[in-house]
């Protein structure tokens, strides 16, 4: 699990920056890790864009708790990133959502590196999200909000 400079289409990376917490779990079919920085003292604002093996890591809050975010992968890019824990304000005419409140952020491939789509606000969940990936979010924190 390391970043984007790191990442080999062929498998794995160059660099590794992120561990496994815990044991890993398969939830509705799909790989499942809890990742944690290797360097803890630099606190990557969220999960790499690029996995090694499985379909969705998840990203414990810094209290070392709850989960708070999760990102779904497929082909080893990331391409849905769902948040809950922080607040976030919406541009006018875009919901804003409070701690706890999971939200999604559509992310795409951006001049060969996946970002995220700045033109595309976070929304809720919708309901195929929900059945696909629900069981992985009430896995990792049983008091996110899905809508």
């Amino acid at each position: 699990m390391g970043g984007q400079n790191h990442y080999l289409p062929a498998g794995g990376f160059s660099q590794y920056l992120y561990h496994t917490e815990g044991e890993s779990a398969v939830i509705n079919g799909l790989r499942v890790k809890v990742l944690a920085k290797i360097d803890e003292d630099n606190h990557h604002s969220g999960l790499p864009f690029y996995s090694n093996t499985s379909d969705v890591y998840l990203k414990i809050e810094r209290d070392g708790i709850l989960v708070e975010q999760a990102i779904i992968y497929q082909n080893r890019k990331a391409v849905l990133e769902f948040d809950w824990g922080h607040n976030h304000n919406g541009k006018i005419g875009h919901p804003s959502f409070k701690k706890g409140e999971v939200h999604v952020h559509e992310l795409h491939q951006i001049d060969g590196k996946v970002r995220r789509n700045s033109k595309v606000q976070p929304r809720w969940m919708n309901t195929e999200e929900m059945v696909k990936y629900g069981d992985i979010i009430r896995f990792a924190n049983p008091n996110a909000k899905m809508r």
